[in-house]
């Protein structure tokens, strides 16, 4: 938990060598709070099977409250933290949910695994043992995401991904039924791979579906439905499984992946970005 915080030690250089120091306009605050309730809502109602009635009020709460106002929030300031511009277009709503499913059935792992291997009697030492194989991903998964992102594009790697994660959920449910070891080893290792090119993927789409101007803004949009997607994973798991155990919680958060694959499937084509010319 602490190795994060030395992450903020590259805050100071990362700003000297930024390459733009922004536009000036002022960061929509009110646009932002409604985003956070909004989210913290459901994540809340998604934990409330196992954390009880409060929980389940609280989320029930901020939830109706933060939505429809986040959504006249976006309609009288078109240009606020949510434009309207971006968060109407397909092909980023598209690409974003769709990833979105990956971390969500990473950080389901994340914490399913050491629920199951909990269960089994083992230490903490033992259980970080077993996802360190799933760190090997993480040295080879550039390399894979560029080719496949150079072969067949965004969206198809972004398909790749989402049956990748299924394939981990279910393995992962499998072993935590069958007390199996070596088969949530192999959903670790599974999961990882789908969030190597998942994520890539995600920002190579959205990134084209933009004009330059907009990119920054839709990437962080992205980025935020990203990560809003593992927060709803772990939300999911630990809500669920003191109810129907680790294996069903799992078996449950399949439906993400699928989701997020039948958007890639059914939907129209992507949106690519036509850039206006420069005047002279």
């Amino acid at each position: 938990v602490a190795l994060p915080v030395l992450g903020a030690l590259a805050i100071v250089p990362l700003w000297r060598v930024s390459p733009t120091e922004g536009t000036g306009e002022r960061v929509d605050g009110i646009g932002a709070l409604l985003v956070a309730f909004a989210a913290s809502g459901m994540v809340l109602l998604l934990q409330s099977p196992s954390s009880g009635v409060v929980t389940a009020s609280v989320g029930a709460v901020l939830l109706v409250v933060g939505a429809p106002l986040l959504a006249l929030r976006v309609r009288l300031r078109p240009h606020g933290f949510l434009p309207r511009e971006i968060v109407t277009n397909t092909t980023v709503l598209r690409s974003a949910f769709a990833a979105a499913a990956v971390p969500a059935s990473w950080f389901a792992l994340l914490l399913g695994v050491p629920l199951a291997a909990a269960s089994w009697g083992w230490s903490p030492l033992d259980t970080g043992t077993l996802l360190v194989p799933g760190a090997i991903i993480g040295f080879l998964s550039p390399v894979v995401a560029s080719r496949l992102l150079g072969r067949i594009g965004p969206r198809r790697t972004l398909a790749v991904a989402c049956p990748t994660a299924v394939i981990a959920l279910l393995v992962a449910a499998t072993g935590a039924l069958l007390q199996s070891p070596a088969l949530l080893v192999a959903a670790v290792l599974l999961v990882n791979c789908a969030f190597g090119i998942g994520q890539p993927a995600m920002l190579s789409s959205v990134g084209a579906a933009v004009r330059a101007d907009q990119r920054g803004v839709a990437l962080g949009i992205a980025t935020l439905l990203f990560l809003t997607g593992a927060s709803v994973g772990a939300a999911l798991v630990g809500g669920l499984a003191g109810v129907i155990g680790v294996a069903g919680a799992l078996g449950v958060l399949v439906v993400l992946p699928l989701a997020g694959l039948t958007v890639l499937l059914l939907g129209g084509p992507d949106r690519v970005a036509v850039e206006e010319p420069v005047p002279a």
